[in-house]
């Protein structure tokens, strides 16, 4: 195996001889030269200093005879990454130290870079809340949890709650009727184990990160993030933020109103990734009107990306706001997966106030929205989708308003039903659902070896991130996943849920 970044000179040198005498003797023009490439780098990763629970992307650029290929290692073990670039999400303690190299190859040899270092530095005071924490303990370990409620209401800014395993009865436990982080900004409320800690029960909302002031939206709580809970069969909201927060890795399941509202006069800078939003929302007897959803989104600069969105009452994912004076502009909505809204669309996307009033501009692309896209007002692009139509509207996979029109510019999406406006790169296929996907029954929406999806996108819309947080420097294939086919054969049962139907733990 050839691991040097060229060929020696003496090597290509007699390939250049043979070549010639080989073209000359058949009359053929002498090459001028011949040029071979192993792999090497131009630029190796570089060790990378994170913050607890933030990401660490590493980069590297390489060169030689196309096409390439990279194989990245944490530690020594393969991570999923064919691209130039890794991100380690979601870092924590236990990971600094942690290795990262690549080895870049191509059908000459390949090549394995330095090793990089990743350092985690610690997000501050750490504290501990418990189901059957009390204010007596010191908070400081998981053998003297405080609370939930008093934790959230004690803690110090840039600190972090970690809360252990058990159920948290959320009925009474604050003015808001769930458990509610009122004042202190820069929290990080994260399970000890994902969706090991479950918030239910309350009378309104699940977990609130701040105080709320009725119709006037006044939050007054931001810079929060919340990590790996699992927020289900609350009377109202699963979780309302305000702005400049995170919501990751949550199960939102079964609550009332809104499964995640962050909708209000403040909300912006919001990043919505890899939950799992189902089953939220209620529809009052004998009415048909649908106002829950199951991520209820406004403002701007926010990004949802990586999510599983499916069986809510109402819209999937609303971008929508009535509050005057709020822009609905440059959202980013990528990488999504979302199915079985019935009785509204799978994403809609209103890009003004309810009225038309400051129309912005609005992004979603690489997605897999199996229920219908639906367009208000302002500006929308919309590239390298899946979107096929819903039982609520099953002959209009995009509906763009007459009454309140939308500016939509929209190419290679991929549809069974034309899709209007008509982008030239489209694709209108008659494949059924089932051939397409690796087996919608069990909830896997792979990509099947025989999609019409595959190599078909634009590859350069695309976000930093895929669906399951790896780096990624381009795209071939339409839809929220690009083909994989190691998931070819996955055989979970993803859907109808199962105690712990986690699409980001790849089998």
């Amino acid at each position: 195996m050839i691991r040097s970044g060229r060929k020696s000179t003496a090597a290509v040198t007699a390939m250049v001889a043979l070549v010639c005498f080989t073209q000359l003797a058949y009359g053929l023009p002498s090459p001028s030269a011949l040029r071979v490439e192993n792999p090497y780098f131009t630029l190796e990763p570089q060790n990378q200093t994170v913050t607890e629970w933030q990401s660490a992307t590493f980069t590297v650029t390489a060169k030689g005879d196309e096409p390439l290929s990279y194989l990245w290692t944490y530690n020594g073990a393969a991570v999923r990454a064919n691209s130039n670039v890794y991100t380690h999400a979601n870092c924590q303690l236990s990971d600094n130290g942690g290795r990262v190299q690549v080895t870049v190859s191509n059908s000459f040899g390949l090549m394995p870079s330095r090793t990089a270092i990743l350092s985690v530095n610690s997000a501050g005071t750490i504290y501990f809340a418990g189901p059957n924490g009390s204010s007596a303990n010191t908070g400081f370990s998981t053998d003297s949890p405080w609370p939930l409620q008093y934790a959230l209401k004690n803690v110090a800014p840039f600190s972090t709650v970690i809360l252990l395993d058990g159920v948290y009865k959320a009925a009474g436990v604050s003015a808001d009727g769930g458990f509610s982080l009122q004042t202190t900004d820069n929290v990080t409320i994260k399970a000890q184990n994902q969706w090991k800690a479950i918030i239910t029960g309350s009378t309104n909302f699940g977990i609130l990160a701040s105080s709320y002031a009725g119709s006037s939206g006044a939050y007054t709580t931001d810079h929060i993030t919340f990590d790996g809970l699992c927020v289900s069969n609350n009377a109202g909201d699963g979780m309302a933020v305000s702005h400049d927060s995170i919501v990751r890795n949550c199960w939102v399941i079964g609550n009332g109103r809104q499964g995640i509202n962050i909708s209000s006069a403040a909300c912006s800078n919001n990043v919505i990734e890899h939950n799992l939003i189902e089953n939220n929302g209620t529809i009052a007897a004998g009415t048909t009107v649908v106002q829950y959803h199951g991520l209820y989104l406004s403002g701007a600069n926010n990004i949802v990306r990586g999510n599983v969105v499916r069986y809510n009452s109402g819209f999937g994912i609303h971008v929508f706001t009535e509050y005057a004076g709020v822009q609905q502009d440059n959202n980013s909505i990528y990488n999504n997966l979302t199915y079985g809204h019935t009785n509204a669309y799978g994403v809609a996307i209103w890009g003004a106030v309810n009225g038309g009033s400051l129309p912005g501009t609005n992004y979603c692309f690489n997605n897999t929205i199996l229920d219908g896209l639906q367009l208000y007002y302002g500006t929308a692009w919309v590239t390298n989708n899946i979107i096929l139509p819903s039982q609520h509207n099953p002959t209009t996979p995009m509906y763009v308003s007459s009454s309140a029109p939308s500016t939509v510019s929209a190419d290679y999406n991929l549809g069974t039903n034309t899709i209007s406006p008509v982008g030239a790169h489209n694709v209108i296929t008659n494949v059924a659902r089932t051939t397409m996907f690796v087996n919608l029954a069990n909830g896997l929406y792979w990509l099947s070896a025989t999609s019409p999806a595959r190599n078909t996108a634009k590859p350069d819309v695309f976000g930093p991130t895929d669906f399951f947080g790896n780096g990624q420097s381009s795209v071939h294939d339409i839809g929220a996943f690009q083909y994989d086919p190691t998931l070819v054969g996955d055989t979970r049962v993803l859907d109808p849920s199962p105690a712990d139907p986690d699409y980001w733990a790849l089998p």
